[in-house]
């Protein structure tokens, strides 16, 4: 790994909250300023998940304060709204960075229009506060939409975890895929059960096969456009729901459902290449035989085991994702393997596209490029290298973390 620019030191607290993704991104995070000599404070909400009385949790935090104040941080970073810790517990207003005159960070790796995070981005108006979204699409919307600045940071990978292993040999597999899908197959009567409204069961199935029929609309686009057709009292009545934080469960429905239906089309249309799948016991939902179900894996060493031992790695994105891009872009690179993805409009923007990365557009695309790069190895692995010099070079955690300083000292926020 070529060595990294000089980063200036800071004192960085670091929320770790719940979750697949977000424990993993701020580890990691939190790993990249402590490779550029700052010293980091650790608040893990997994951690006060635990504690089971509101008194339990105030004690947490006086704890908390007490070692923030001995420490002094220059700024406090976390997933989504996950710096937005609220004291006492449950008080959306009283903000606890905000409360201590620490600058404070959200780094949204999700659609932050989500109704229960825009509805919580609005409560503080203060000069403390810092967005940064993944996404161009919604970092567009976000400033649009809630008047709002934020800048952008696409996702990275940890060259410490993610690297070539000269101790493999061979490879296990020609294709493989790593991520889930639910073992929902009845997406209408699940929502009925969660006690879901009859009429917005109906409406989330027509909103999904709208979306289905033109992918390259927004479900927020889709959504607007059924409801114009509506009546007046129809209209304001889903602009209040959708206003709400209970439309962000709504919306993650709609994500999950697409997502699902959209990963399984995929694999299907694959099964002669025999893929090994890396997920949950939603696989056995395959209408095809052929692939391989290897079950869930683990983020971290032995995922980036799999993408070294599998000619081609295959990405498909989650239909969250508008034009970024996800961490396999990133990871698999970084592991000196080569991984074939789905199309988005920001790849471009990171890699040399035909160089340093291949894309498909449709099903059709797809199997084409799988049966050429299946037949052209020294290709492939050529491609394989120039992404990974790419990655080392521009997109490690470490030059996110540098990015994140920039942007605060332009602020103002740290010297």
């Amino acid at each position: 790994m070529s060595a990294m620019p000089a980063m200036e030191k800071y004192r960085v607290v670091v929320v770790i909250s719940p979750g697949m993704a977000a424990p993993w991104i701020l580890s990691d995070l939190a790993a990249a300023f402590a490779q550029g000599g700052s010293e980091i404070f650790i608040i893990d909400l997994r951690e006060l998940e635990k504690k089971p009385s509101t008194q339990e949790k105030l004690a947490y935090f006086e704890d908390i304060t007490a070692a923030l104040i001995r420490f002094s941080p220059h700024f406090a970073l976390g997933y989504n709204t996950s710096v937005f810790i609220s004291l006492p517990p449950n008080n959306p207003r009283a903000h606890f960075f905000e409360a201590l005159q620490i600058p404070y960070i959200s780094l949204f790796f999700d659609n932050p229009l989500l109704s229960g995070y825009a509805n919580a981005i609005l409560t503080p108006e203060s000069s403390l506060y810092t967005v940064f979204i993944w996404d161009r699409h919604y970092l567009d919307l976000f400033r649009s939409s809630l008047r709002k600045e934020a800048f952008y940071l696409p996702l990275a990978t940890n060259p410490e975890v993610f690297k070539p292993d000269p101790a493999d040999a061979g490879y296990t597999c020609d294709l493989s895929f790593v991520g889930s899908v639910s073992e929902e197959t009845d997406y209408a009567k699940g929502r009925k059960q969660a006690g879901w409204h009859e009429w917005l069961v109906g409406f989330a199935e027509n909103v999904v096969q709208t979306k289905q029929a033109n992918p390259h609309a927004s479900i927020e686009q889709v959504i607007a456009a059924f409801q114009q057709t509506f009546p007046q009292q129809t209209q304001e009545i889903l602009s209040a729901y959708l206003r709400s934080d209970a439309s962000s469960d709504f919306m993650l429905s709609l994500y999950a459902q697409l997502g699902d239906q959209y990963r399984l089309e995929v694999m299907d249309s694959l099964t002669e290449f025999k893929p090994h799948i890396f997920g949950g016991k939603g696989w056995e939902r395959m209408r095809r035989g052929g692939a391989v179900l290897e079950g869930s894996t683990a983020y971290g060493a032995e995922l980036s085991r799999i993408y070294r031992k599998s000619r081609i790695n295959l990405n498909i994105s989650s239909v969250q994702l508008m034009d970024s891009v996800n961490q396999r872009v990133f990871d698999v690179p970084a592991s000196g393997a080569f991984l074939l993805t789905d199309a988005r409009a920001q790849l471009g923007t990171l890699f040399e596209l035909g160089f340093e990365m291949v894309t498909y557009a449709s099903v059709e695309e797809l199997r084409k490029h799988v049966r050429y790069y299946l037949e052209h190895d020294e290709e492939r692995q050529d491609l394989a290298q120039n992404a990974r010099r790419r990655v080392l070079a521009e997109h490690t955690y470490f030059h996110r973390a540098a990015s994140i300083i920039a942007v605060l000292k332009d602020k103002g926020l740290i010297d």
